[in-house]
């Protein structure tokens, strides 16, 4: 997070997390990892959830619980926040860049992209869905939500939600 952004402007740097990434899903692929030394820990909790609890919401979403699956997907090569991340420049100066600009300093800068998907789902679920806030989200008060991050065609992120 060097404020000249190098790491981030390296033409290897990608690689780096893909190649990443892969030894992890062919270590991982099958099975589930865990430390030895958080065994226990992993023994406790699956023992302690309280089978009531999933009793009680497996027949709420039997009789319609409210739920919703939603995906969330920022425009980051439009979207000035992002841009700013991905420039050199120190200052947030939004400038208005031509299209083919804006789509080669996201190109350029993956990093750049990741963080501002990152600051956008954390404020999302805040003020949107109203987790940890002190108003009800757009869809009502959330009880809970679980959500997955993929990546597109052209490797920025998209969030499914379920809510």
């Amino acid at each position: 997070m060097y404020f000249d952004k190098r790491f981030q402007l390296d033409q290897y740097f990608l690689i780096i997390p893909i190649n990443q990434e892969q030894i992890k899903s062919s270590t991982s692929g099958g099975f589930l990892l865990a430390e030895q030394n958080s065994f226990n820990d992993i023994t406790q909790r699956l023992l302690s959830i309280d089978k009531s609890t999933l009793s009680d919401f497996a027949a709420r979403l039997s009789k319609g619980a409210p739920s919703w699956f939603i995906t969330f997907a920022p425009a980051d090569v439009q979207h000035p926040i992002c841009l700013y991340y991905a420039n050199t420049g120190e200052t947030f100066k939004p400038d208005i860049l031509p299209k083919d600009e804006q789509a080669n300093l996201i190109a350029n800068n993956p990093v750049a992209s990741a963080r501002f998907f990152d600051m956008m789902v954390k404020l999302s679920i805040k003020h949107v869905l109203g987790v940890n806030s002190d108003h009800d989200g757009l869809y009502g008060k959330t009880a809970a939500y679980y959500g997955t991050v993929e990546q597109q065609g052209r490797l920025t992120l998209h969030l499914h939600l379920l809510l």
